[in-house]
């Protein structure tokens, strides 16, 4: 399942080379997914909390949260990569958060 991020013609053909792999689209099918696409880092490394994260976090199934990377890479392979080399690590994403906020002090302070 992609969430927050666009599901281009090049990411359907990439899931349709990875074996096993079946796209959900629909927010009612987050009881069986498994892994959910949330960003693309080359784009904006933001993670969005969408209806579709947070109804796939909550379900016993999703166990991997990944960056579109592991797409490609397991369509590019025709086999399902690692999960652990793509999966998004919120260290990074809460220090550029934290990291954005600063400069926006920084700019209220001028």
């Amino acid at each position: 399942m992609f969430s927050g991020i666009e599901l281009t013609d090049e990411y359907r053909k990439a899931i349709a080379k990875i074996p096993n792999a079946e796209l959900k689209e629909l927010i009612g099918d987050t009881d069986s997914v498994t892994h959910v696409i949330v960003c693309d880092a080359t784009k904006s490394s933001k993670i969005r909390r969408t209806g579709k994260l947070m109804a796939a976090l909550c379900s016993n199934k999703c166990k991997h949260v990944l960056g579109i990377e592991w797409v490609i890479a397991s369509g590019e392979n025709s086999k399902r990569m690692d999960e652990a080399d793509y999966t998004i690590d919120n260290k990074k994403y809460v220090g550029e958060r934290a990291s954005r906020e600063n400069d926006k002090e920084k700019r209220r302070g001028e």
